[in-house]
Formats: structure tokens, sequence, C-alpha cells
């Protein structure tokens, strides 16, 4: 009888390890990449990037602040406005985010919530959009 209940506890036990191990990899593939770049290498992003539909630039600046242009394929998403937090959640976590505003400040607030809310891959142009444009790096009006 004691080598039944020895065979039926390493059964269970590997089952139980099994499990472990597979909710352990399934927790690292949600976890979030999140990293700040300065421009230069926001730039060098963009340009590995401009045939790939999961990759996302979101300018989180006010319409008056974009009046001075926005980075070519740049998504407006008004930092200031209310409803940010909402439409920041209905984006699709799954894509990746580079993510800048004018300075910097906004961009790291957001970068802080798309962590806290599991978005997939984030990079924060941390010096923002006065870098880019000082950089003399191209850019577009809207």
């Amino acid at each position: 009888m004691a080598k039944k209940d020895l065979i039926k506890f390493i059964g269970i036990f590997l089952v139980l390890s099994q499990i472990l191990f597979s909710c352990d990899n399934n927790s690292e593939t949600r976890s979030t990449v999140s990293s700040n770049l300065n421009v230069n290498n926001a730039r060098e992003l963009i340009n590995e990037n401009q045939n790939n539909s999961d990759f996302i630039i979101l300018d989180l600046r006010t319409p008056q602040e974009t009046r001075q242009g926005i980075i070519k394929g740049a998504i407006l998403l008004d930092f200031m406005k209310s409803n940010f937090k909402t439409k920041l959640g209905q984006l699709d976590r799954t894509k990746d985010y580079l993510i800048y505003c004018q300075s910097g400040y906004r961009s790291d607030k957001t970068q802080q919530l798309m962590e806290k809310m599991k978005f997939k891959k984030i990079y924060n142009m941390f010096s923002g959009f006065l870098s880019w444009r000082n950089k003399g790096y191209r850019f577009v009006y809207p």
C-alpha cells in the first residue's frame, strides 16, 4: 500500500510541477517591455519599423502644440483631455508603441500608466518633440 501511495504522490507532484511551470511561462509572455529612448534611438526605431503594422507612434501633445509639427505617421492622443485614460485603454495592448510629448513629462506619466495597463512594448522618447525638432529630424504638419 505504501508503494501505491508513493506512486500516486509522484504523479500528483509531476502534474502540479507542469502546471506551475506553464503558468510561469505565460506570465513572462504577458510582461511589459518598457524602455526610455533618446531622439537618436527613437529615430532609428522608427526607421526600423517603417513597414511594421504592429508599431504605433503616439503623440501625446495638445492640438495647439501639434501645430509645430508631428513625427510622420504619429497618432494624436491628447494627454490633457478628460477622456485620455479611456482612449488609451481602448488601444491594442499587443502592439509596440513609441510615445512622445513636448518635452518628456507627459510621456513619462503615460509610460507608467501603460505599464500598469499591461501594454506589451512601450518606448518613451523621453526628451520629447522639442529635441526631435532641434536635431533637425523630419516632421510633418497635421
